[in-house]
């Protein structure tokens, strides 16, 4: 997945969870961006780790 479609997924779904009207839907909303937050925090970091092999076998 492209990495700017889940930092808009995430941001909408902030933005949705400080909008919300009751607790329960604010809660779904902030979930919904915790998991994208996970997936960018794997897709950074499996980005990095392919770097870092890079740079090993550059050497």
């Amino acid at each position: 997945m492209d990495l700017n479609k889940l930092y808009c997924m995430q941001q909408r779904a902030l933005m949705r969870a400080a909008a919300a009207g009751d607790l329960h839907t604010r809660q779904r909303h902030q979930i919904a961006a915790d998991r994208c937050t996970g997936r960018i925090e794997r897709f950074q970091r499996d980005i990095g780790a392919g770097i870092s092999a890079l740079r090993q076998s550059a050497s």
